[in-house]
């Protein structure tokens, strides 16, 4: 089955699914007042300027100045803890310039030559750093905490954010690490914590219909994907790979393994179907494309190696019409 993908993934590379290089923002307030100054600090491969639309490649950055006449403090008063560090806070108050970095890789592969560079922006008086994948900010004891962690356990942490709404808690900013976000309707921050971090410390192969538990004798959720319905794909909140919803098990859908990936996405193929109708696709239309749209059939741990070379998780086919409905008004 791997080397099947290996060659399907060869075959369609340079057409129709081209593999994406997933990238991350950091945020860095500073006395920059020129764009030269960045030029000057920053390594002559790493591309200093106005960004462009083409996505960078593996391991490449590039920098660019932003400006704010009042200040960056409320980029960065938020932590993973709540309220961020009121000195750097203060600090970039004090701002009316920062560094917006981009790195080509997954937060927690980018490593050494992402610490060194942020080292760059610290020495010349860089205030502190924000992941614009959630808004995290962190001091930088916590950045040299997280981007040093092996397990990566403390960068999820420092990374992403946990809200509770009143009615549901969520974090936001899984996505630097190519993984979903996460819901539930209780009152259980750590929770959510600890799956975010069991999503990338062990990389466990999860799926639509599996269940989860921090222990023996913590309740039994189940996953059920859905499309992150809070943030526009304009939004750099945005998370692609989506949101798991966990649920009571007796109420989710049955995992399937193996899995039917739809070639090309279903996302791709209703958005064409709408866009030749000229008008908003219904329930039944919708559903008839994902039932007779073609599909190769991959072991999961294949599927989601497939999705990250994509970018993005495809919809749902059996909540097909209903996941449409949040998807579309991103597109």
């Amino acid at each position: 089955m791997r080397q099947a993908l290996r060659q399907f993934l060869g075959k369609t590379g340079d057409v129709s699914e081209p593999r994406h290089v997933p990238s991350i923002f950091l945020l860095v307030p500073g006395p920059w007042v020129y764009e030269r100054q960045l030029r000057e600090l920053m390594p002559p491969e790493v591309a200093v300027g106005e960004f462009d639309e083409v996505r960078l490649e593996e391991g490449a950055a590039r920098v660019m100045l932003v400006q704010d006449l009042d200040g960056f403090g409320d980029a960065l008063q938020w932590s993973r803890s709540g309220p961020a560090n009121a000195a750097m806070v203060q600090a970039a108050e004090q701002s009316p310039s920062a560094a917006l970095l981009e790195y080509g890789a997954a937060l927690h592969h980018a490593g050494q030559p992402l610490a060194e560079l942020v080292k760059l922006l610290r020495d010349a008086g860089g205030v502190g750093v924000r992941v614009e994948a959630s808004g995290a900010s962190m001091t930088w004891a916590d950045w040299d905490t997280a981007i040093s962690d092996p397990t990566a356990s403390a960068l999820v942490w420092h990374s992403t954010l946990i809200f509770n709404d009143g009615d549901m808690v969520f974090s936001n900013g899984m996505h630097a690490f190519q993984r979903p976000d996460a819901q539930v309707v209780a009152n259980d921050a750590q929770l959510l914590g600890v799956l975010n971090s069991y999503q990338v410390s062990d990389d466990p192969a999860f799926a639509t219909g599996h269940t989860f538990s921090t222990g023996p004798d913590a309740p039994v959720w189940a996953f059920e994907r859905w499309p992150d319905h809070r943030h526009s794909i304009a939004d750099g909140r945005h998370n692609p790979f989506g949101i798991w919803h966990l649920i009571e098990p007796d109420v989710a859908l049955a995992a399937i393994d193996p899995v039917p990936m739809i070639m090309p996405s279903l996302t791709a193929l209703l958005s064409a179907a709408e866009t030749e109708a000229g008008r908003p696709l219904v329930a039944d239309e919708v559903r008839e494309i994902a039932n007779e749209a073609s599909a190769i059939a991959l072991d999961l741990a294949d599927a989601i190696t497939m999705e990250r070379s994509r970018g993005f998780a495809d919809i749902e086919p059996r909540l097909a019409w209903e996941q449409w409905q949040i998807v579309r008004e991103s597109l």
